[in-house]
């Protein structure tokens, strides 16, 4: 996919791209969630600051 060019497409993408990061850590298992990561303590807690977002 090339690189959004207008305004649009660049919101459009980034919708899409929302979409396949939520569907990720939905279709995540509780210990993949629970695991923590080096970074920020844990899926579940990153799922969290997104949808808050």
């Amino acid at each position: 996919m090339a690189r959004p060019t207008s305004k649009t497409d660049l919101l459009t993408a980034a919708h899409m791209n929302f979409e396949k990061l939520n569907e990720l850590i939905a279709s995540m298992s509780e210990t993949e969630l629970n695991t923590p990561s080096k970074k920020n303590g844990g899926w579940r807690k990153c799922s969290r600051r997104i949808s808050i977002v």
